[in-house]
């Protein structure tokens, strides 16, 4: 059976995290396989003194908060599995060689460790820069019935997360919002970025944005498309606030080639209102 993989530390973010891992993974008929590293974060483990006595204490310690966390979880969601890992290797690391054979990565914003104002821990960045599979970063639970809302631009990228978007909204039964951000400098054609034409319109956004939704979706699914005038990750964030999730490619069309991630998925790491799905799953 397919495991949707979730990132565990004890901390608040990683329980929303798991909580929404769980609901995923029943919409999907997935188990939800729960990951923890014993040797991070060193400020909830054993003292130098107990870890001097016994060298087995911090893995004892995270062994009995995850099974009890777990069990938690699954008063709430009984028809899931909750197989769990606990493991020795840096919780980045472990994560993303779980993303290598699973199809989804579930982290929260931030763990136990660094400073109360981060708005993005470290391991979740490297977990969304470096993992294969698709990443849900969980800042804020969203709304249950909310709409799934997807960005799109054209590019390859972008209609793969907007594949993987009309099947998240079919799971969990909830409304497909489609947003293509554009502006008269940088206008976007069916198939991505155009040069600049003086005569390009609103209405030539709008065209281009059902083209590309009835090309991808092949007009069978219902959607909500919107070709907005502004800064793509104002947009998206804006249309987000009373989302279920947030679907984004790793990033759309850019001369940057060797990043990983895109400027505009970036700032919607640290800002996105609701959960954020970035998606590398091929189509």
């Amino acid at each position: 059976m397919e495991q949707v993989v979730v990132g565990f530390d004890g901390s608040k973010a990683s329980m929303d995290a798991l909580r929404w891992a769980a609901g995923e993974a029943e919409a999907r008929g997935f188990d939800v396989l729960v990951i923890e590293s014993w040797n991070e974060p060193f400020f909830a483990g054993p003292s130098l003194i107990e870890a001097w006595e016994d060298p087995l204490a911090a893995e004892h310690m995270a062994r009995l908060e995850l099974d009890t966390r777990v069990d938690e979880v699954q008063r709430e969601f009984p028809n899931v599995r909750f197989p769990t890992e606990l493991v020795s290797d840096p919780p980045a690391l472990a994560l993303t060689a779980a993303s290598q054979r699973n199809p989804l990565v579930v982290v929260g914003a931030r763990g136990r460790g660094g400073f109360a104002s981060l708005l993005l821990g470290s391991v979740s960045q490297h977990v969304a820069t470096a993992a294969s599979s698709t990443v849900v970063v969980v800042r804020e639970p969203g709304e249950p019935d909310g709409d799934v809302v997807v960005g799109v631009d054209g590019s390859e990228p972008s209609r793969r997360a907007l594949v993987w978007a009309a099947e998240a909204a079919h799971h969990r039964n909830s409304r497909l919002r489609v947003v293509m951000a554009w502006s008269y400098l940088k206008p976007i054609g069916e198939h991505g970025a155009e040069a600049f034409r003086p005569h390009y319109t609103a209405t030539d956004a709008e065209a281009a944005a059902h083209a590309i939704v009835d090309e991808v979706m092949g007009g069978e699914v219902e959607v909500t498309v919107e070709a907005v005038c502004d800064l793509a990750a104002r947009a998206l964030i804006e249309r987000a606030e009373k989302a279920a999730l947030l679907v984004v490619a790793p990033r759309g069309w850019t001369r940057h080639v060797h990043m990983d991630l895109g400027s505009v998925t970036l700032q919607l790491l640290h800002h996105a209102p609701c959960p954020l799905a970035i998606v590398r799953t091929p189509a």
